[in-house]
C-alpha cells in the first residue's frame, strides 16, 4: 500500500502530536475523571494507524516491527496482572496502596497511587494490541 497525498501526510504529520498529547492527558487524568487506559490507547493506537495509512505500510513496516509490538504487548499485560497483584499480596486487597505505590492527596493528578501505574501500562497495552490487530490485517 502506498502513502497518500502531501497534503495528508503533512496533515497527519501535524496533528499526530496533538493527538499523543491528549492521550497522555486522558491516561494521567483517568483515575480522577472518564478516561484511562483504555481511551488513552485507542487514541495512541488511532494516530499510529494514521500516520500508517499516511505514509503507506511498506515503508512504515521499518519503523514498527510486529515482533516488536508484541513484545511490548506481552510486557504490558504482565505489568496489568502485577500491579494490583502487589497490593494483593502486601494487604490482602488488589489495588491496595501499600508501600511501593506513591500516595497523593485526594484530586490531585498524582494522587491515584497503583491505579494511574495501571492506566499507564493499560495504555500502552490497548494501543500496541490494535497496532497489532491493524497490522495483521492489512498484510498480504
Amino acid at each position: 500500500m502506498e502513502g497518500m497525498t502531501i497534503i495528508v501526510k503533512t496533515m497527519s504529520r501535524i496533528l499526530v502530536p496533538f493527538f499523543l498529547l491528549l492521550a497522555v492527558y486522558i491516561t494521567i487524568h483517568g483515575h480522577l475523571t472518564a478516561g484511562g487506559g483504555f481511551p488513552a490507547g485507542v487514541v495512541i493506537a488511532a494516530s499510529v494507524i494514521l500516520l500508517l495509512l499516511a505514509y503507506g505500510l511498506t515503508e512504515q513496516e521499518k519503523r514498527l516491527a510486529l515482533r516488536i509490538s508484541k513484545s511490548i504487548w506481552a510486557f504490558a499485560a504482565i505489568m496489568i496482572f502485577t500491579i494490583p497483584t502487589i497490593g494483593f499480596i502486601f494487604s490482602s486487597y488488589f489495588f491496595k496502596n501499600v508501600g511501593v505505590y506513591p500516595r497523593g492527596w485526594p484530586t490531585l493528578v498524582f494522587s491515584g497511587g497503583s491505579l494511574a501505574l495501571f492506566n499507564i501500562w493499560e495504555a500502552i497495552h490497548v494501543a500496541t494490541a490494535f497496532i497489532v490487530a491493524f497490522y495483521l490485517l492489512t498484510r498480504e
